[in-house]
């Protein structure tokens, strides 16, 4: 066993009373400031949040509609081959007459068309006869929940089709030119806008794709008294 000698002196007057010891803690001035600099902070993030989720949802709409404006320029150009996963998405579909301010014919999703009669209606020429005629659908999104889909959270779209021939050729080329190429290319644009309202109406959210198509524009057959319009080259 191992004896030291200790300083009483020291060892007294390092051990102090308990009463005599600080205490060393926030005031209640100190926790009142940290609450609420914690507050400010947790308000600004708050705040920023909505913005964020808006922007989010803002990008994945654009990018949606990129897609679908795309996609509806090649299904009036190809025709209804395998577009049934699109056509089946259509909820309605009205021929209008601009030129004389009435609708001509509307189908919605209960009239059992299938694509054929879905892209023939779409194709409708704007400047057949006097008239200029515009076709305007009604589209359910191909992306999103599934459980979404068919209900009234699906995100939708309404888009209006103008189908004109090209009469933007050179004014130099001879004339004939001119008419054989109006005869053989269609200046096709789809104004899409978004997302369905309630009350029916689209949104502020609006984008425009164009594409000029080399062929003619040829009734192939009639759906209820109404023609259906294809691409043919």
């Amino acid at each position: 066993m191992r004896f030291g000698v200790r300083n009483r002196g020291e060892d007294a007057g390092s051990q102090s009373s308990p009463l005599r010891r600080e205490a060393a803690a926030f005031t209640l001035i100190e926790i009142a400031i940290c609450l609420g600099v914690i507050a400010f902070a947790l308000v600004a993030i708050i705040g920023i949040l909505p913005a964020g989720l808006q922007v989010q949802r803002d990008n994945r709409e654009d990018t949606i509609i990129n897609q679908e404006g795309t996609y509806i320029l090649e299904a009036i150009k190809s025709g209804a081959e395998g577009l049934e996963d699109f056509t089946k998405r259509m909820e309605l579909i009205v021929v209008t007459n601009v030129t004389q301010a009435k609708e001509e014919y509307r189908f919605d999703r209960n009239d059992n068309l299938d694509p054929r009669d879905w892209i023939g209606l779409l194709s409708t020429p704007s400047d057949n006869g006097k008239d200029i005629i515009e076709v305007r659908a009604v589209i359910a999104a191909g992306a999103g929940a599934a459980t979404d889909m068919r209900t009234d959270l699906a995100f939708k779209y309404q888009v209006t089709v103008r189908n004109f021939a090209y009469t933007n050729s050179n004014p130099w080329e001879p004339v004939k030119f001119q008419q054989a190429l109006a005869d053989r290319t269609r200046d096709v644009r789809v104004d899409a806008r978004w997302p369905m309202l309630s009350d029916g109406k689209p949104g502020i959210g609006r984008q425009n794709f164009r594409s000029l198509m080399s062929g003619h524009l040829v009734v192939d057959e009639k759906f209820r008294g109404k023609d259906l319009w294809f691409l043919r080259q």
